[in-house]
């Protein structure tokens, strides 16, 4: 902190000089500006002045080309004594100099604007070689041709950068000089009173409490000596009527069963601990003492914290709540919290009681999932008995209808649309008899032989019962042939290939393209199932969850608009826990706007796992 004062000076000694300097540099270049357009007017008013002299002469001679060339010559030589800045030339039609007796141009004439000359037959003026030579052109009727007047703007250019250059030198010069004297202006009124005030607080924070600074003014310096003296006496005594009372509040303290924390109330500053609060927290008591209650929270929940803190100090009586707390090396875990304010004399501080609720919260999540997958297990006992009933009921009259078609068809096959009858009876038929295999496999829970092909086209035939999924989605399905076989209860794996599959199309609900593409493959080790969606993708930030139990972004059930898919959050979290016995692994890829891919693989050969080790099911990989 001692360099603080003198970063501050130099500071606003900058900041005072640089809008100086900004603006004399803006002065320069439109100083230069203006003299450059002031030279050029001039330059062309003169040019003017010029043609118009030597063109009203030439028009009033009628002379032969001799004499007007000699008449030229003489013209020339006598403008060169006046004036040398500028050059006089007579061309001809054909562009030629009538002065010169070759002929040729001593200073090639631009074409395009000769010829603008002598064809609208008004003068022309422009600037050529970077703007370093003035040109105007003065057309003549007679004699016919153009008389041109050049004019040198070099020597005024380099006045105009000399003058610009000398009076940037003389302004850095005295923008130098002005920043000296405020720099050492700086340090006299700011950096040595600042520096007093640095160092009574360097001690003070070190814990000398009998520092007190001189108030020599009544300017915002001597105010902020004088609240620096009154924190110092004020912490001077809360310091020692703490080590009065120091006794009384350990016995108490380390008593208790919870996590206890004894903080001053101004500052949250951490006074004393017990056993369990170093325990919990997995700080030392002299670590925990030289922090404050906000260093136990992470950011996000700062502001109820706060808030909290700021209840427990005005209001009577003790205060819960439920905050996320960390431990050292940033470990975090949900505690209950109790505030209270405990007063003595006309001092007080603040008794922080901390338990940690991670396991109790734990269970009541294992609790509620274990209840809503029960329910949900029981519903969908009660749909699949409903639905057997309903297709044993449908089969008989579809029998019966087939039945009769045949024998329509047998006895006149003429008859139109029972080739057609036959075939929906056909689909109908195999649509429940597709149904009453899925009912009675999804009941088995003994493993057997599957082929995922097989499972993956019954499910989704299932699927085609919905309207939207039949004639909006366009399907893409890629299964390898010859499919090896694997283990396993087939609801386990119908399930979760269906939940994945379902969060596919739920992503795609409001996207103009519609396309879920389900592919198998295999190779000597593993097999793997391929979802991929053109749906809406997943956040970064809400890929590391989407694994977790009741996370979800749908709407929940009730509260959803019209058409729009709800959700609970338990549809991945089973499909992680449904398929981690067979040694699974769920990569997951996915990009905002372009869509996600869910890839399950399976070991053809699981690994021996009787020890009980837990295996990573998922794994989010590419993600975007």
């Amino acid at each position: 902190m001692r360099g603080v004062p003198h970063r501050l000076a130099t500071t606003l000694t900058i900041w005072i000089v640089l809008p100086i300097g900004v603006g004399f540099g803006a002065f320069l270049i439109l100083n230069a500006a203006r003299e450059t357009k002031h030279a050029r007017q001039q330059a062309e008013r003169e040019c003017e002045a010029w043609a118009a002299a030597m063109s009203l002469g030439l028009q009033r001679t009628l002379l032969t080309p001799a004499d007007l060339q000699k008449m030229m010559a003489a013209l020339i030589a006598r403008q060169q004594m006046a004036n040398p800045t500028v050059n006089l030339q007579f061309l001809d039609e054909y562009g030629r100099d009538v002065t010169n007796p070759t002929g040729l141009v001593r200073r090639p004439v631009s074409q395009v604007y000769l010829w603008k000359a002598m064809t609208i037959r008004a003068p022309v003026l422009y600037y050529e070689e970077h703007d370093r030579w003035l040109t105007y052109l003065q057309p003549l009727r007679e004699p016919v041709g153009v008389l041109r007047v050049t004019m040198t703007m070099e020597e005024e250019f380099n006045r105009i950068r000399q003058n610009a250059l000398t009076t940037a030198a003389i302004g850095i010069v005295t923008i130098v000089i002005v920043a000296v004297v405020l720099r050492f202006l700086m340090g006299w009124l700011v950096v040595h009173p600042l520096k007093t005030v640095v160092e009574a607080v360097e001690k003070i924070g070190a814990g000398d409490l009998s520092v007190r600074l001189p108030v020599l003014s009544e300017n915002e310096i001597g105010t902020l000596a004088l609240y620096i003296n009154r924190m110092a006496v004020q912490r001077q005594e809360a310091d020692a009527e703490l080590r009065a009372s120091e006794e009384r509040y350990r016995q108490t303290i380390e008593q208790a069963i919870d996590a206890m924390f004894i903080a001053d109330p101004d500052t949250g500053l951490i006074v004393d601990v017990n056993r369990e609060a170093e325990r919990l927290t997995g700080y030392t008591r002299d670590e925990l003492c030289q922090m404050s209650v906000w260093a136990l929270h992470p950011d996000d929940v700062s502001d109820r914290a706060h808030h909290l803190w700021e209840r427990a100090r005005t209001e009577a009586g003790a205060l819960f709540e439920e905050l996320l707390h960390v431990r050292k090396g940033d470990q975090p875990f949900i505690a209950g919290v109790s505030l209270g304010t405990i007063r003595y004399g006309t001092h007080c501080v603040i008794q922080r009681i901390v338990w940690d609720l991670t396991e109790q919260k734990q269970l009541a999540q294992t609790q509620r999932e274990l209840e809503l997958e029960l329910l949900q297990q029981a519903k969908l006992s009660a749909i699949g008995a409903v639905v057997q009933g309903v297709t044993h009921n449908l089969l008989g009259p579809i029998t019966v209808i087939r039945g009769y078609a045949e024998l329509l068809q047998h006895a006149n096959s003429d008859l139109p649309y029972l080739n057609i009858i036959l075939k929906k009876c056909q689909h109908v038929e195999a649509i429940i008899e597709n149904t009453l295999v899925k009912s009675r496999r999804e009941q088995e829970q003994e493993r057997r032989l599957l082929n995922l092909n097989d499972l993956i086209r019954e499910e989704l035939l299932f699927l085609e019962a919905d309207l939207e999924f039949k004639h909006t989605i366009e399907k893409n399905y890629r299964l390898a042939d010859d499919l090896p076989e694997i283990e396993g209860v087939y609801g386990d794996f119908s399930q979760s290939l269906m939940n994945i599959v379902r969060n596919a199309l739920d992503a795609m609900h409001d996207t103009p393209q519609k396309r879920l593409i389900v592919a198998t493959r295999y190779d000597d080790d593993t097999i793997s199932v391929e979802i991929s969606d053109t749906g809406c993708g997943i956040p970064p930030e809400h890929l590391a969850h989407i694994f977790d139990p009741f996370f979800t972004t749908k709407p929940v059930a009730g509260t959803e608009r019209p058409g729009e898919p709800t959700g609970t959050g338990l549809g991945l979290s089973s499909c992680v826990r449904l398929l981690q016995p067979y040694q699974a692994q769920i990569d997951v890829k996915s990009e905002l706007g372009q869509g996600t891919t869910f890839t399950v693989r399976l070991p053809r050969k699981p690994r021996d796992n009787r020890a009980g080790v837990s295996q990573q099911v998922v794994s989010l990989t590419g993600a975007e």
